[in-house]
């Protein structure tokens, strides 16, 4: 596997993914913001990328999404505290916004997610971001890394499995698909 170039060489090639990271509906109030946290994730990432952890551009969007998710996590908390100290009787703070309580939830799960995911085998992480995170098919796939349709198939349901145990000691539940 070739070396990456330098950060600053992949930046323009990765803006696009930059852009969709910090345009979800739920960094709307913090767009500037959380376009800066993505590209600092991806310098991040650019600089303390390995080969064997998979190809680097699923490498990076983890990394991305990951750091965005935790410091929306952070932000929020912070504003909820704020708001809280200020008007500690609030009958606003004691409903919830679904929306906004939707998008923490997926924020924590992508957070924990990102170590649950570098703790598989590098066969079965590759597995996974070819078919779960670049939308490849199990074929697709397996041509792609040289194996059966079935060998994938199980990979990917061991894969599967792995995350949910190791997310389930955390008190997560998995989204469907896993």
């Amino acid at each position: 596997m070739h070396p990456l170039p330098p950060a600053p060489l992949l930046l323009p090639r990765f803006l696009p993914l930059l852009r969709a990271a910090s345009n979800q509906p739920y960094l709307r109030s913090c767009r500037e913001d959380a376009f800066q946290i993505a590209a600092l994730a991806f310098l991040q990432a650019a600089r303390t990328y390995d080969p064997a952890r998979g190809p680097f551009p699923a490498y990076a969007r983890l990394r991305v999404y990951g750091a965005l998710s935790a410091w929306y996590r952070s932000l929020s908390r912070r504003r909820a505290r704020e708001c809280t100290a200020a008007n500690p009787s609030s009958p606003a703070m004691d409903r919830p916004d679904p929306a906004a309580s939707a998008a923490l939830r997926a924020a924590d799960l992508r957070a924990d997610l990102s170590p649950a995911l570098s703790s598989l085998p590098a066969r079965e992480r590759r597995v996974l971001l070819l078919t779960d995170a670049l939308g490849h098919t199990q074929s697709e796939a397996a041509r792609l890394l040289g194996l059966s349709q079935q060998t994938v198939s199980r990979l990917r349901a061991r894969a599967l499995r792995r995350l949910r145990r190791r997310l389930a000691p955390l008190g997560k539940k998995s989204p469907q698909h896993l």
